[in-house]
């Protein structure tokens, strides 16, 4: 049946927005279609989805060092730019006040040099986009190497509604 309703699935202007914050946007339209077979409403199944998608950035974010660590040092600041290095010299000093970690210990779950540190990062960058802190690689300047850019954003949270839609429903 859901098969059948995809085609004519014709997500309402806010559900269309919605279904373009979605990495996996042709799952999303998927879910919505089965959803609206099944008589459980698509707009509901896009909020349940949300909803799961924000927990796993909290779970993503509380498990990773280096986010919670980027988040404190952005706290306060609009934007920071500098290379991998430099970076990493900020940071350091919050891993071991902050979070509680030697970073020269190489069993700490720390990234040990500037290389490993923007790689991380740079796998993170979506999650701390959910977090409120966008990750860029602004063009290069002069000598400085590669750089990265750290910029908050303001209201970053994804959010919906899903005050009428239970736990167990989903």
């Amino acid at each position: 049946k859901a098969i059948g309703m995809l085609p004519l699935v014709n997500l309402p202007p806010e559900d269309q927005r919605a279904l373009g914050r979605f990495r996996m946007a042709d799952f999303a339209k998927w879910g919505y279609a089965v959803a609206e077979a099944a008589g459980w409403g698509g707009a509901r199944f896009l909020a349940a989805y949300e909803r799961n998608i924000n927990r796993q950035h909290e779970e993503a974010v509380s498990a990773s060092l280096l986010s919670q660590a980027i988040l404190e040092f952005m706290a306060g600041r609009n934007e920071w730019e500098g290379t991998a290095s430099e970076l990493k010299i900020q940071l350091d000093p919050i891993a071991n006040s902050t979070l509680g970690i030697d970073p020269t210990n190489r069993q700490s779950g720390w990234p040990h040099d500037a290389a490993r540190l923007s790689k991380e990062l740079f796998r993170l960058a979506e999650t701390l986009a959910t977090s409120g802190v966008e990750v860029s690689r602004p063009p290069r300047s002069g000598k400085r190497g590669r750089l990265i850019g750290l910029m908050a954003i303001p209201d970053s949270t994804v959010t919906a509604d899903t005050s009428d839609i239970a736990e167990s429903e989903w």
